[in-house]
């Protein structure tokens, strides 16, 4: 079971993982098929906890909201045979607070808006983050109004149709030579959603070519790069603030997009 859980963090996918153990009056003793599932699962989930006979609604509750808040994960729950014998407590609605997302820096904005009316290649580059946003209709009306080219990394395909659009092709460990000579006059990098998990900065971004990054968590990169400005929040709104800023120009001949 830890290779599903495990390719779930790494895929940030939330999930719940059960697994049953002794009962607790064998607790820290030496008896055939002990095993410290928490240990096992700790470094592979964003939460573990031992469901106990009163705390039940307050864990699952508590687990299913930790697994669903960003960046969405695996949380693992060890069930001791005792306690699923015993009589459940009274719960009403199971109903997990909703997750909101930080607001994000006005400033950033005006900074943002500034970088790209400068910029003369500025390339946009979305990835897994952007299939939580549900923000592709707001994706797609900036790439449209501003005329800008956008790569993707392999599980953001789709949030720009490959035919007929600005769409240059993917980014990562599927790339192809010609991808990477199309967008190698870059002066901007307009990266919304782009998640190391997937690939990171280092690989394909040298390192002064400035980066704003938009995402729901700050960028993990290796000191030395350059990000002028992040937009850390929900995805959805900070693209419906930038687009209003007025179109700009560049110099990219999408006729070779």
């Amino acid at each position: 079971m830890t290779t599903g859980v495990g390719n779930a963090s790494l895929d940030r996918v939330p999930m719940l993982a059960f697994t049953a153990k002794r009962g607790r009056v064998w607790k820290d003793r030496t008896v055939q098929m002990q095993v410290d599932h928490q240990e096992i699962f700790k470094p592979i989930t964003k939460w573990t906890a031992e469901l106990e006979t009163g705390k039940i609604y307050s864990t699952m509750k508590k687990a299913v909201e930790i697994a669903m808040a960003e960046q969405p994960g695996p949380v693992h729950l060890d069930f001791p045979e005792d306690v699923a014998e015993e009589m459940l407590e009274a719960i009403g609605e199971f109903s997990p607070s909703p997750f909101k997302r930080p607001s994000f820096d006005p400033s950033a904005v005006r900074k943002a808006e500034e970088l790209i009316s400068r910029a003369k290649y500025p390339l946009i580059a979305i990835g897994l983050s952007m299939n939580r946003a549900e923000a592709t209709a707001e994706l797609r009306e900036f790439v449209d109004k501003h005329r800008l080219p956008v790569v993707s990394t392999l599980m953001a395909k789709g949030h720009i149709p490959e035919e007929g659009s600005q769409f240059v092709g993917v980014v990562g460990r599927a790339r192809r030579d010609i991808i990477a000579e199309y967008y190698k006059p870059a002066d901007l990098i307009i990266a919304i959603g782009h998640d190391p998990v997937e690939f990171n900065y280092e690989v394909w971004v040298h390192k002064d070519l400035p980066i704003i990054h938009i995402d729901t968590v700050r960028a993990d990169i290796a000191q030395g790069y350059s990000f002028p400005c992040q937009m850390i929040g929900d995805i959805r709104e900070i693209l419906k603030k930038l687009l209003a800023m007025p179109k700009i120009s560049h110099r990219w001949d999408l006729r070779k997009s």
